[in-house]
């Protein structure tokens, strides 16, 4: 294996794995209730229309299909993503379901 060959395994194996961080984190909003693109928007109003939101809003499941996801996990997820304004758009989110309580 060559290193370009070994440079792209590597991006694909990163856009795999953003993939995934993705799709735990819409599938944690639909657990919660929350309007995953609504809350993405938020968080990142110049990236509206971002590809790999739209593709991982097609795999998740309904509620009452889906396996718990912790609070914890969907925010480790995305700040070892660098998704940090999303993971503190969803750290508000936690914090007003604390406050109903």
């Amino acid at each position: 294996m060559d290193r370009k060959d070994i440079e792209k395994k590597v991006i694909e194996n990163y856009q795999r794995d953003e993939n995934m961080m993705i799709l735990v984190f819409a599938q944690w909003c639909v657990n919660n209730d929350l309007n995953p693109e609504t809350l993405y928007e938020t968080a990142y109003p110049d990236q509206i229309k971002n590809p790999a939101l739209k593709q991982s809003l097609d795999l998740i499941v309904a509620k009452e299909e889906s396996e718990h996801i912790p609070d914890q996990t969907v925010l480790s997820v995305l700040s070892l993503y660098g998704n940090d304004d999303l993971a503190y758009v969803v750290s508000e989110e936690i914090d007003k379901r604390a406050k109903k309580k």
